[in-house]
């Protein structure tokens, strides 16, 4: 089939660009179809795009819809809100969810299903408990001090929290997902089932009568999220049996080294020491992600966070494909540095980095251009965002040209540095826009952001370079720096 689309193409275009655009078809074919690790991560990365792509559509008409639906300042107000229970979901994993993915293809690399099954047995169950006694911790800080938040009810943030232990397990069995290349099963749940639910519960809640606030909103967030946690604990969990019997069933036990009778074993002690750096590298990463829209929160009022927040969504789909490459290659980083091979890691880091930025390059043009009309569908008072966009859009242009560092870092063995990498850039960002914001309002929190990706990816450019020895841009091909065995 591909061969006669070729053939038509190639008989309706003058000889010189049929002949050149029917080679190039060919090779770019051959590598997404190859059993190669690039080609791998090339189906995995347009799999994960097409769905983010798909998601990106639905979150942003659900958007909208809670925009005109509510108004600014209820909107302002779940927004603020939600950005906080989802940073918190995160934490609540205290790193697992990262680690998990550098954990299962460690020991599945190396035929240690006895470890395999302990891992797969203890994270979701660390995850659950942790975000319960996050949770749980949440309830008597609001009890003592909710009567210092003034701009808006405490009650949503009561709500907010009865959703941490589902997000705190979605977001574990989405590196289990993503160690066993399960693209679908991993962010399938969060970016189409949720948003999609949110949506069918928050209009069976209008058409009968629920006022239309922040409050109404969060309780279809809370359901919305159990029903996309349930659904992939079902598929994932049978998934993996299934693969885990088929692989065990290829080995002899003592090939194994794991016996029927005692098929699991805890490294706690190791577990933590990886986890717990990366803990905190997510930590400074997700305020890094959050702090402007909680500092507005916090200096302004609900309908600023609003309009901010708009903005931040028109330039989701920009995002996502940093987000795409993220997902398809980190465990491949991992696979990469478990085999000791710097070479391939940094060709495959600067690949990714170049897949990373044109796109992203591309995107952000295109959402900058048409930025005005996107914003209108949210309501006319949301236009004001519009000298946000391309602030925004610059900073993340500029931090997609290295790729999704950060993972890469933390799946080699130096996510110390990526923590210290992203608090210092924490820091910078929390002070330029407590700096910034009382003087310049939404726009200056843009230009704190965006200087804060700058800052992050000068550092972790530096850092991959002194580190491991690779230099890692979209221009390079890292082939000077790359020593093999340089990774002690």
């Amino acid at each position: 089939m591909f061969e006669n689309l070729l053939n038509w193409t190639k008989n309706r275009l003058p000889e010189p660009q049929a002949e050149w655009l029917v080679s190039r078809s060919r090779v770019v074919y051959s590598k997404l179809t190859s059993d190669s690790t690039g080609g791998k991560s090339a189906r995995a990365a347009i799999m994960v795009f097409s769905v983010r792509i798909f998601s990106a559509v639905l979150a942003f008409a659900l958007q909208v819809f809670l925009a005109r639906w509510m108004g600014s300042e209820q909107y302002g107000t779940f927004v603020l809100v939600w950005v906080v229970a989802t940073m918190l979901g995160g934490l609540s994993c205290f790193g697992l969810q990262t680690a998990v993915i550098r954990f299962v293809t460690e020991y599945r690399s190396q035929k240690d299903f006895r470890h395999l099954y302990g891992i797969l047995l203890a994270a979701p169950g660390i995850a659950i408990f942790a975000s319960v006694l996050v949770a749980l911790s949440g309830f008597q800080m609001l009890y003592w001090f909710g009567d210092q938040i003034t701009s808006i009810s405490v009650l949503p943030f009561y709500l907010a929290l009865i959703c941490l232990p589902f997000m705190a397990l979605e977001e574990i069995q989405e590196g289990i997902a993503r160690s066993y290349e399960m693209p679908l099963t991993a962010i399938g749940p969060a970016f189409i089932v949720r948003p999609a639910s949110i949506l069918g519960v928050m209009g069976f809640a209008y058409a009968l009568g629920f006022p239309a606030n922040a409050v109404t909103a969060l309780s279809s967030a809370i359901i919305a999220t159990f029903i996309a946690t349930i659904l992939q604990s079902l598929i994932l969990w049978r998934r993996i049996i299934r693969l885990n019997n088929a692989e065990f069933q290829r080995l002899k036990p003592e090939e194994a080294g794991v016996e029927k009778s005692a098929n699991y074993t805890f490294q706690f002690r190791y577990w933590i020491s990886i986890s717990l750096p990366i803990f905190l590298a997510g930590g400074f990463y997700g305020l890094l992600l959050n702090a402007d829209v909680i500092l507005i929160g916090i200096f302004l009022n609900p309908e600023a966070v609003a309009i901010y927040f708009a903005a931040l969504k028109s330039l989701a789909l920009v995002h996502f494909v940093h987000y795409a490459l993220r997902a398809a290659s980190t465990h491949h980083f991992s696979q990469f540095y478990a085999e000791g091979d710097i070479k391939g890691l940094s060709d495959y880091a600067n690949k990714i980095a170049r897949w990373t930025f044109w796109p992203t390059l591309l995107f952000a043009v295109i959402m900058v251009l048409a930025g005005k009309y996107i914003l209108m569908l949210f309501g006319t008072v949301f236009t004001d965002g519009q000298n946000l966009l391309l602030i925004l859009a610059i900073g993340i242009v500029v931090r997609a040209s290295i790729g999704p560092m950060d993972s890469l870092l933390a799946m080699t063995g130096q996510q110390k540095t990526a923590m210290w990498v992203l608090a210092t850039t924490l820091l910078c960002n929390i002070v330029l826009n407590i700096s910034l914001i009382p003087a310049f309002g939404i726009t200056g929190a843009a230009f704190a952001t965006s200087s804060a990706m700058i800052i992050e990816t000068a550092a972790m450019y530096v850092a991959a370079n002194r580190k491991l020895g690779i230099g890692v841009f979209v221009f390079s091909s890292g082939r000077k720096s790359a020593v093999e065995g340089y990774v002690s």
